[in-house]
Order: structure tokens, then sequence, then C-alpha cells
């Protein structure tokens, strides 16, 4: 009677333990390089993948992400089948037709930045329109910003771009806050004193997960994702992995986010 039972214990206990430790659902996400954003060599992959992948933990989910350059991670990802979604695009009307979007995590701050010697001063795009303006070719621009008439020159990358300030071959370059100064602090620092930030912002742009209108779950996925989200803030670790990262001030004092 009592091998009957052993062998009864045995069987049972088992189903009992995965029962217990069911495991994590797994997403698969792709992204670019966006420093200090986010990046495969930038610590935890930057703070953008470290809030993420806490959110998705918070809801029960694994994340698994890989890097490629911005236009394949977002044709991947528009496909719905080796990944589930991508991270961080802007919202624009054109990529609801491919994508469900989460709550904001947090914005971009997007703004000229111009060479020291210049004494420039803006306030809306008539100040400028004698000007030329640097941007990089393929990025989505800010508000107004393709319509006005001021000369535009086009290049491949936020680098280029600050190369070009630096150099004075153009007037002003459109470009995000925190990526210019980790670009001018890491790769260029022979630059660093010579452009400088023009207030006003031009714009704050939301970044957001992304899920493929072709993914499996894709509303559960962003429904978990924001509760995920929302208990990473309301328990102040969204807080703490922004002050690691080195980013938290700047974006409190943009008013991107809030103590």
């Amino acid at each position: 009677m009592k091998f009957i039972y052993f062998i009864i214990l045995v069987l049972i206990y088992p189903a009992t333990l995965m029962a217990d430790t069911e495991p994590l659902k797994k997403v698969r996400l792709t992204s670019a390089e966006y420093p200090p954003y986010y990046g495969e060599h930038l610590k935890n992959q930057g703070p953008v993948s470290e809030i993420i992948k806490h959110a998705f933990a918070n809801a029960g989910y694994s994340v698994e992400i890989t890097f490629y350059p911005w236009a394949r991670s977002e044709y991947f990802a528009k496909k719905g089948i080796d990944f589930d979604g991508m991270f961080p695009p802007w919202h624009t009307q054109q990529r609801e037709e491919f994508f469900l979007f989460s709550d904001p995590i947090f914005a971009n701050i997007i703004g000229f930045y111009k060479h020291q010697s210049d004494d420039t001063k803006y306030s809306q795009y008539s100040d400028i329109a004698h000007l030329t303006i640097g941007a990089v070719k393929g990025y989505a621009h800010p508000k107004g910003f393709d319509e006005a008439n001021f000369e535009k020159y086009f290049v491949i990358n936020d680098t280029r771009n600050l190369q070009m300030l630096c150099k004075q071959r153009v007037d002003l370059i459109t470009i995000d806050k925190l990526s210019a100064h980790y670009i001018l602090t890491e790769q260029l620092p022979e630059c660093f004193s010579q452009v400088e930030w023009i207030e006003p912002a031009l714009e704050y742009r939301d970044q957001h997960l992304v899920i493929s209108l072709n993914a499996n779950n894709a509303k559960l996925i962003i429904k978990d994702f924001n509760q995920g989200l929302q208990k990473l803030k309301d328990s102040g670790a969204m807080k703490e992995i922004l002050i690691k990262h080195g980013i938290y001030k700047a974006l409190l004092q943009a008013k991107v986010i809030t103590d």
C-alpha cells in the first residue's frame, strides 16, 4: 500500500510543480540602435529596452530583442512572423495600418542645434527662412518642417548632421537633444564646445511599443504591456531605471516626465 502511495505521489508532484512555475510568455521584438535610448551594446541595451523588459515582466512575459537598421526592423515587425513587434516608433496614421500602439513610454525632445558662434534665435519657422537646415533622410520630422520654405540639407545619420554643423556647412540641424549630447560626448568630443541646443524645443514625440496586427494575441500583448508599464511607473522603478542610465534629470527638466 505504501508503495502504491509513493508511485501516485511521484506522478502528481511534477504536475503540481509545473502548475506553480508556469513558464513566462515570450515576446519577440526588434529595434534599431539609437543611443542613449536603446542599442545592443548599451548597458542593459539602454533605458527604453530595460523599461520594456521590466514592464513585460510585470505582466508575466519574457522579452527577446534583436537589433537591425531601422527600415529592416520595421519591415520585420510589420510582418509579425519572426517578431511580434518593435520599439519605439512615433505614432503616425500610416503606421496604424500595421501596428497596435502601446501607451507612451516617454517622449523624445526634438529641436535645433546651432553653432556656438552663431547668434540665431528661433520662435517660428519664418524666423529662419533664410537659413540652411540639416536633417536626416528618412526620419519623421517635426510638424511643419517638410512644408517650411527654408533650404534643407539631408544626410545619412545624426553623427553626420552634427559634423556638418560643427564645420558650419549648415546653419542649424534638427536632432533629438539627448541623442545629440550622447554623440558629442562619445563620438565627436572635438565638436562638443562648438555647438549648442536652442530653446524652445520644436516638438515632443512619444515613444511607443508597437505590436504587429499580424502577431498572435496582439491586443492582449498590448493590454498586458500597458498594465505592466503603469505598474513600473507607479512603483518608482521606471524612475530608477532612468536615473541609472543618466537621463532622468534631462527628461524631468524638459517636462517630458514628472517626478
